[in-house]
């Protein structure tokens, strides 16, 4: 059976070998791929965050379909360096699917991994004028009320005054609002 060099086939696998089997088959020399994001977990007795890999569609792998026979001997072995996993049958066939039928899952991939901004702790002056560039208030503009301890400050957008964490903040270019001192306190 001739199969075109863009053509996928689905492999199964348990939800945590997910991720150990792309590597594994990859480290082989096998075309494969499954959408992860990156996600923060909590680590040992300090409970410090830390970034970690995790599948979006736990389960699912993504081979290159030119390698299926390799991929039929290799889940049939009863012996083998890769984690288990099979080959997706549906109704005795092996669905082989094109490029543009997982695009949709490698778009979904880049938004789940976001370019990650190191948290760190920036003080904006009472009266500077800042922005939301992502997240839920995302485009937002707002004026700082209260500068707080460097890692929140109290921001006021338009009626709403809001606690927000400093490094989903920006400083706004447009203009900076001046800060009067001696006014109504």
């Amino acid at each position: 059976m001739m199969v075109e060099a863009s053509k996928w086939c689905i492999l199964r696998t348990s939800g945590p070998r997910t991720l150990p089997l792309a590597h594994s088959l990859g480290e082989a020399g096998l075309e494969v791929w499954t959408p992860a994001s990156v996600i923060q977990r909590r680590q040992g007795r300090s409970r410090e965050r830390i970034d970690v890999d995790a599948p979006i569609m736990p389960t699912f792998v993504f081979a290159r379909a030119h390698h299926l026979s390799d991929l039929l001997d290799l889940a049939a072995s009863p012996v083998s360096p890769h984690p288990s996993f099979s080959v997706f049958h549906y109704y005795d066939r092996i669905p082989i699917l094109a490029d543009r039928e997982i695009e949709a899952l490698r778009t979904e991939e880049g938004r789940a991994r976001p370019v990650r901004r190191k948290a760190e702790r920036h003080v904006f002056p009472v009266g500077q004028k800042v922005c939301v560039p992502d997240g839920p208030f995302a485009g937002l503009t707002g004026v700082v009320e209260d500068e707080g301890n460097g890692k929140y400050a109290l921001v006021c957008f338009g009626e709403w005054r809001l606690k927000v964490a400093t490094f989903l903040l920006q400083s706004s270019d447009v203009e900076q609002t001046k800060h009067i001192s001696g006014a109504a306190a």
